[in-house]
């Protein structure tokens, strides 16, 4: 377990979002909490910067599966920011003491549900559409009301996930561009608003307000908080006599970055902690603020201890060259003016690449694992040998840098040795209609089975005989090791970055130079035809998992790096 410092440090890990459907990164972000609730007995927190009022039921879907913990804690900025997430003033209360808020009033229009499904039409005396009320066909609940003028929508109104009111968005009729929003407490008041910067268009003088965000009275002096008052804005064609209304009462704050520094302020004030970790993500959306929550502190977080790290999910430079530019989410980390107190690379290969270009730079070198709490990781203790000596399994999104057309051109090759053998394909994308083109022309509808998107990793895994992998690039791919994990050998293209940090080539699988199609050939031909050496090498990749890549490996080295950057 950990020592008692690490119980008193305050850990957050700064996100863009947590979707309905997850990208690689917030699979990440997810899994590293779950390893430090089971590992390490601490609880982090997860802080998104993106406006998601439905936020609170996808983290609810999330926890309740099973590849998450439970207990993970997660909030979104704009919550936190609008009282959507206070916990002294319970949404069920909330419900029970104020006036309906998901049904304004629509006096003197015509009703004209949609068939099929509960939506609304409001139409005016002349037949023409006023409003669109739209509810989520999955739960029923009023997602957002849109509002028109002369058949073009000009407002909408956004609703929370508690079912109140979150924001009110105007339109340029014209371009059909975003041009304001405000966003409201539980209790309707007004709290902040955004200007959008406009493409291609001219705007009128009063509307002629610096893109950015304003901050309201009731926010600043948190007034909102603790006297609820049912003040609303009519939603109009014009609907700019909400932000006329509310404006003097205004004070501009900046752009996303500064937004997100008070927002971030405003949550980790709260805390109670004197010491404050704060792993970015998505360092293009969040590394500026946290440096400058770091740097720049106020309030309570003037007393606090404060350490600011960048995670490195990918190759961080562009094309194939280690010196050529960087990708533009690690520009800020790597060659901005704030620097951080650390850089988190997932291999040593990648540590001493950004090393050698910025020696300045703390870089640390922390792998994924798979946490103690995936249920498929539980499975494969005790596996035995694959059942289907004939399957081979590639786990991989379908776009073009993994390089499925390669892999069936080596598969081409492999079945005039082996003819049973069978390459199962689990992932979805862009290039499936290309990927069942090639398998014709190459003649392999016998030997290719498009499996689709597969959630349950255990039953990808548990028959295989091996994996392969033939991307051009990777940055920690989580296939392999969920490959090792469940005793699958894996014959890679020897790409940055990943694989050479995974595999011993010739004892847990086999590394090929990258495009060299004959030599990967010949390695899987040797895993299908050649008895009992894909057990040996799958037992060997089994025992570097649990010695390298295990839960309680991975933990301790989350906690020395932690800790280490306080000393």
């Amino acid at each position: 377990m950990a020592q008692p410092a690490l119980h008193d440090t305050d850990i957050l890990f700064l996100n863009l979002d947590m979707g309905k459907t997850l990208t690689g990164i917030e699979h990440s972000a997810l899994a590293r909490a779950s390893l430090f609730i089971d590992e390490l007995g601490v609880h982090p927190l997860i802080v998104t910067f993106q406006y998601r009022p439905e936020l609170q039921r996808n983290v609810a879907a999330l926890l309740g599966s099973e590849r998450y913990h439970s207990a993970t804690r997660i909030k979104g900025l704009y919550d936190c920011l609008q009282g959507f997430d206070d916990p002294a003033l319970p949404v069920r209360e909330l419900k029970g003491t104020l006036p309906p808020a998901t049904d304004p009033s629509f006096i003197g229009y015509t009703p004209a549900p949609v068939e099929g499904h509960k939506d609304v039409r409001y139409l005016n005396g002349q037949g023409r559409l006023f409003a669109y009320k739209v509810y989520s066909k999955e739960h029923g609940e009023l997602i957002h009301i849109n509002y028109f003028e002369k058949g073009q929508k000009v407002a909408a109104d956004i609703y929370h996930t508690t079912g109140h009111r979150s924001s009110h968005r105007l339109y340029d009729p014209n371009s059909r561009q975003r041009t304001h929003e405000i966003f409201y407490s539980p209790w309707g008041t007004p709290l902040f608003f955004r200007v959008f910067e406009r493409e291609g268009t001219e705007s009128s003088p009063e509307e002629r307000l610096a893109p950015g965000f304003y901050l309201h009275a009731s926010l600043t002096t948190g007034q909102s908080f603790s006297q609820p008052t049912h003040a609303s804005f009519e939603s109009t064609a014009t609907g700019l006599r909400a932000i006329d209304h509310i404006l003097g009462q205004c004070t501009f704050l900046g752009d996303s970055t500064d937004f997100s520094l008070y927002a971030l302020n405003a949550l980790t004030t709260r805390l109670k902690s004197e010491r404050l970790w704060l792993l970015n993500d998505k360092n293009k959306f969040t590394f500026k603020a946290s440096a400058l929550l770091r740097d720049t502190p106020v309030g309570a977080n003037r007393e606090k201890q404060i350490r600011v790290f960048g995670a490195l999910h990918s190759t961080h430079f562009q094309g194939k060259e280690l010196d050529t530019k960087l990708k533009t989410h690690y520009r800020d980390l790597l060659e901005g003016h704030d620097a951080p107190n650390g850089v988190v690379a997932l291999t040593q290969v990648q540590t001493r690449d950004v090393e050698r270009r910025f020696p300045d730079q703390n870089v640390v070198t922390v792998p994924h694992t798979l946490s103690a709490s995936y249920k498929a990781l539980k499975s494969a203790d005790g596996e035995g040998p694959p059942s289907q000596r004939d399957k081979i399994v590639y786990v991989a999104r379908l776009s073009p840098e993994k390089q499925h057309l390669k892999a069936l051109e080596i598969l081409a090759e492999v079945v005039k040795h082996a003819p049973q053998v069978c390459l199962h394909l689990y992932g979805e994308g862009g290039e499936r209609d290309k990927i069942k083109a090639r398998i014709e022309a190459l003649g392999l509808e016998r030997h290719v089975v498009l499996e689709g998107y597969c959630n349950d990793i255990a039953s990808i895994y548990r028959d295989a005989q091996c994996a392969i992998l033939t991307s051009v690039m990777e940055g920690f791919p989580l296939t392999l090791l969920e490959a090792m994990a469940f005793r699958c050998p894996v014959v890679a293209f020897d790409v940055r970055y990943g694989p050479s940090d995974m595999i011993v080539s010739d004892e847990t699988g086999f590394l090929v130079a990258p495009n060299d199609t004959t030599a990967f050939a010949e390695h899987l031909t040797r895993l299908v035809v050649e008895p009992g050496l894909a057990r040996r090498l799958g037992d060997h990749a089994r025992a570097r998992f649990k010695t390298h890549f295990s839960p309680s490996s991975v933990a301790k080295r989350w906690e020395e790096t932690i800790m280490e950057s306080f000393r």
